[in-house]
């Protein structure tokens, strides 16, 4: 139990690292969208690769933590306690008789707080997800072929148009525009009335896009970016990313369209589209030709562009540069939000100090002491105070003679960093038996404990 909360405790700063580094991606994105307005292919990419990007974040933070960590220990240890003992009492005997205490007083667990908030969210947006999830299916299921005379006509022109294997085409009654549904096979569904509402020529426009949205798998991109919004679903921005790629991932397939046909009948077909729109059910994230009359009225202005670039694919060598620049510099950015704080430092010292006590790791608890280390030990009654002085060399051959047998409910450690000013900090350690007062000081680029008051914590010996 005591190691996980101790893995508990590290999430807040992980947590903290993620959000920043995340943060930095989607706002280059946003402005590289802003800047490749002539290109949806060019901004569908850079959106796509950053919100992938932020996805990685946690990975990529995992593995820059020992980079960031050496940053503040790659100075061997300075200290080498080999001389003789100075002055002091004998030192007094280790507690040891197995007695257990209650948990000591917390301040109010903020971090925590906001741990049980984020995953609340997130369990709500999935759940809502899950039922998207089901009510898609259901409408997949209900789709039904389209009649042989109008599949033969619109067959052999969408075959010509993408040189590969269609998806399945049907036709519901349960949409009410056209949808590609459907994650590592996507179906085509038209509505059931369009085919007496729209000739060939006009299906043709429709199912091309469609098609292409099946073919690229959007729809599996689009589940990928509901779960990112579902455990990020605080992050306003990962909410304008996924609006702004839903958008340049409509543009984009409307260019598969406009080699086939002039942008303003293609223009005229999504507006009679938009004339029997319908909502969509909420929890989808299935690509549709018309979202909005909104976007409708974006798109067909983008589409009536005389300099409009109607590229639908990114060469090779420009995707891999993007995803370089996003991702090499979330790996850097990485490196830095992994790097310990001053606080972080200071936590892990004192842990230093007090594994290398509970195991007898002499070579640990000499890296966690200041050369001019020393620690009085306070004990007795009151009227018949005690102390013993301690010097660092008393503790490191302490440590290595003697392992101290603590039972495992005994080790229990609490640690409170209580201010930080420059090279200089406080700290409380609270264990089962001892609370340590510390003083810490920042040595050659690390931090050393300089002396430490320690008192039998009273909560384990009630009167």
């Amino acid at each position: 139990m005591t190691t996980l909360l101790k893995a508990i405790g590290t999430v807040p700063s992980a947590a903290v690292g993620v959000l920043f580094v995340a943060t930095v991606v989607l706002l280059a994105a946003i402005v590289a969208h802003r800047l490749l307005r002539r290109s949806p292919a060019g901004r569908h990419a850079v959106v796509l690769i950053a919100l992938l990007t932020v996805g990685l974040c946690p990975v990529m933070l995992r593995i820059a933590r020992p980079a960031g960590a050496r940053l503040t220990s790659f100075l061997p240890n300075p200290i080498k306690f080999d001389g003789s003992l100075s002055r002091s009492e004998s030192p007094a005997p280790i507690r040891n008789d197995g007695r257990t205490s209650s948990s000591p007083s917390r301040q109010f667990p903020l971090a925590e707080t906001l741990l049980v908030l984020w995953g609340t969210g997130t369990t709500l947006c999935l759940a809502r997800l899950i039922r998207g999830l089901r009510v898609m299916s259901s409408v997949r299921r209900s789709g039904v072929p389209l009649p042989d005379a109008r599949i033969e006509s619109l067959q052999n022109p969408l075959a010509s148009a993408f040189g590969c294997t269609l998806p399945k085409i049907c036709a519901s009654e349960r949409v009410g525009v056209p949808v590609a549904l459907g994650w590592l096979r996507p179906t085509v569904l038209l509505p059931a009335s369009f085919l007496a509402r729209f000739d060939d020529r006009q299906l043709f426009q429709i199912l091309v896009h469609e098609c292409a949205h099946a073919l690229r798998y959007d729809t599996l991109v689009g589940f990928y970016q509901r779960l990112l919004a579902a455990g990020l679903w605080f992050h306003p921005l990962v909410h304008v990313a996924n609006r702004l790629l839903d958008r340049s991932r409509e543009e984009l397939c409307d260019n598969y369209v406009l080699h086939f046909v002039a942008p303003a009948e293609y223009s005229q077909t999504l507006l009679t589209v938009a004339q029997s729109l319908s909502p969509v059910p909420n929890g989808w994230f299935a690509p549709t030709l018309v979202q909005s009359a909104r976007q409708l009225e974006n798109r067909v202005a983008g589409l009536l562009k005389p300099r409009r670039c109607v590229m639908t694919r990114l060469t090779s060598r420009t995707t891999t540069i993007i995803a370089t620049v996003f991702i090499g510099g979330a790996f850097v950015l990485s490196c830095f939000a992994a790097a310990p704080t001053d606080e972080q430092a200071i936590r892990a010292t004192i842990m230093d100090y007090i594994e290398a006590y509970y195991t007898g790791d002499a070579a640990r608890m000499e890296k966690s002491l200041h050369p001019h280390y020393l620690k009085h030990t306070i004990y007795g009654s009151e009227g018949q105070l005690k102390m013993s002085e301690w010097t660092g060399l008393q503790m490191v051959q302490a440590v290595r003679s003697h392992v101290p047998k603590v039972p495992a409910s005994g080790k229990k450690d609490q640690i409170t960093v209580l201010d930080i000013a420059g090279d200089v900090a406080s700290a409380k350690l609270v264990t089962t038996y001892w609370v340590d007062y510390m003083v810490l000081s920042k040595w050659n680029g690390e931090w050393k404990i300089v002396s430490v008051v320690l008192r039998e914590n009273d909560s384990c010996c009630p009167d």
